[in-house]
């Protein structure tokens, strides 16, 4: 399945490299864009969240000089071992 996240693209950053534990190669990290949405709960309340999406080197210039905009991203997403949705554009 296949959603779409639309927010204020607060910030895109590459986490540190990393060395696989199979085959001890390092690999570059993955960029992420932090977006941040406006939420409204049950009460009328609203809250402010922020999403780290992990996204695949070649959508990097399609969001580059974008920072402060509102974008929108498309994601597929998972869960491992009852932690918190995580998200990763395509």
């Amino acid at each position: 399945m296949t959603v779409i996240i639309e927010g204020l693209l607060a910030s895109i950053y590459q986490k540190p490299e990393f060395k696989d534990k199979e085959t001890g190669e390092v690999k570059p990290g993955k960029y992420i864009l932090q977006l941040q949405t406006m939420n409204e709960l049950k009460n009328g309340e609203k809250k402010l969240e922020l999403y780290d999406i992990s996204i695949p080197d070649d959508l990097i210039p399609q969001y580059k000089g974008k920072v402060g905009e509102n974008v929108q991203v498309r994601c597929k997403f998972f869960t491992e071992n009852n932690t918190p949705v995580k998200f990763y554009g395509v």
